[in-house]
């Protein structure tokens, strides 16, 4: 399977071959636990005819050819023939992906049509791109770590939050003992440009962003923050958000971290999400 980028994306369209084109982010759960299974697949089709492409949706690069293929979840799973779009699947279901390599064939479907990306013009092929990063130490998560379905208040160097040994107690390695002072919270909006579920739901948390006076049901004081997947802010949610928007409760005391969630019961509306954050008991 080969990773393309930029320019490629589109070049690899003129080829005579069924492309399978994966949509993938490096910080995506359900990519890197599905990857595996994936890469034996990829291998099942060697030689018949069949070419497997792999794209980074958080690469700037591949913007322009993620909106002309819709892409808005991820892992996502293209097949075009011909400049013909035959079919996607979305999460990683490999039996319906096989199906749709066997039924390849069949007319175009939801509006990418013969005519996909010909009057594209692209110019000369960029320089190769650098080498991906390898898995950060927070990727890693071997965080020391104590189960707890409920959470129970704020602990001296601890989060509490969801990962990948459950929800519970984190050690907080960014912990400072100087850091703690008031407390408040953070409503964040996880999203991605590309995304067009959260390009739909933009506009309402935008409103948001600038309310001051929000509190949450303890009287804690609230403000609302827009966090770009490509941002440094986004480190924080790596491994926590599996989809984009994901709406996060962050709660601070000074500038620890006591506390991470997704933030439930809402729809998001401005009106939905207001309501939900101010029922927060925190």
């Amino acid at each position: 399977m080969e990773a393309i980028s930029g320019d490629d994306c589109f070049r690899k369209l003129d080829l005579k071959e069924l492309l399978i084109y994966y949509f993938f982010a490096p910080w995506c759960p359900a990519c890197k636990s599905s990857e595996p299974d994936f890469e034996k697949l990829t291998k099942e089709y060697e030689g018949k005819n069949v070419k497997f492409f792999k794209i980074d949706v958080t690469d700037e690069n591949t913007r322009e050819f993620g909106e002309k293929c819709k892409v808005a979840s991820i892992p996502t799973y293209m097949g075009i023939k011909d400049r013909r779009h035959v079919g996607r699947i979305i999460g990683p279901d490999f039996e319906g992906l096989k199906k749709l390599i066997q039924e390849a064939n069949e007319e175009p479907k939801d509006g990418l049509n013969k005519n996909f990306c010909m009057d594209y013009n692209p110019p000369p092929p960029p320089p190769p791109p650098e080498p991906a990063p390898g898995p950060s130490e927070e990727e890693k998560d071997d965080t020391p770590f104590y189960p707890n379905e409920e959470y129970q208040g704020a602990y001296e160097g601890f989060m509490y939050r969801g990962g990948p040994k459950g929800v519970g107690y984190y050690e907080n390695k960014e912990y400072k003992k100087e850091g703690n002072g008031a407390k408040v919270v953070e409503v964040h909006m996880v999203y991605g440009d590309w995304c067009g579920h959260s390009k739909r739901a933009k506009p309402a948390f935008e409103e948001l962003v600038p309310m001051k006076d929000v509190k949450t049901s303890e009287g804690t004081p609230v403000s609302f923050v827009m966090t770009d997947d490509k941002s440094d802010g986004m480190k924080l949610f790596r491994g926590l958000v599996r989809g984009f928007p994901t709406h996060m409760v962050v709660v601070k005391h000074g500038s620890n971290v006591v506390l991470m969630e997704v933030l439930k019961d809402h729809d998001r509306s401005k009106d939905k999400i207001l309501e939900a954050t101010k029922a927060l008991k925190y």
